[in-house]
């Protein structure tokens, strides 16, 4: 897909004609009216603002933030897969993996 730039003076479709890297997120790119009674030239700087999807191989020194859209996503997504913790009936033990056992009402587990 190509962008399409229109020229801010006369409304009139623009074609790029350079780009120039200023940084890994910022980009500016040169433009020219098409239309021969304007012929402005002028400068379009782009840069990344957010991420619309995770990168699958993340660049830890980028700082960019997700979407909003995809944030609440994420957190629909955790809530939906949180599991509802099963407690033992009152006065019950808690047997950890190890198999002892705490007092959940005593000031400090066995040792």
């Amino acid at each position: 897909m190509r962008l399409h730039i229109t020229c801010p003076n006369c409304e009139s479709p623009a074609y790029g004609f350079r780009k120039r890297q200023l940084s890994t997120l910022v980009t500016e790119l040169a433009y020219e009216c098409r239309n021969p009674l304007c012929r402005a030239s002028f400068v379009f700087q782009g840069e990344v603002t957010r991420w619309l999807t995770i990168p699958s191989n993340l660049n830890p020194q980028l700082n960019v933030p997700l979407s909003p859209i995809v944030q609440r996503r994420q957190q629909l997504d955790a809530i939906n897969n949180l599991q509802t913790a099963v407690l033992p009936d009152i006065g019950e033990m808690i047997t950890l993996e190890r198999g002892s056992q705490i007092d959940i009402f005593s000031e400090q587990p066995e040792q």
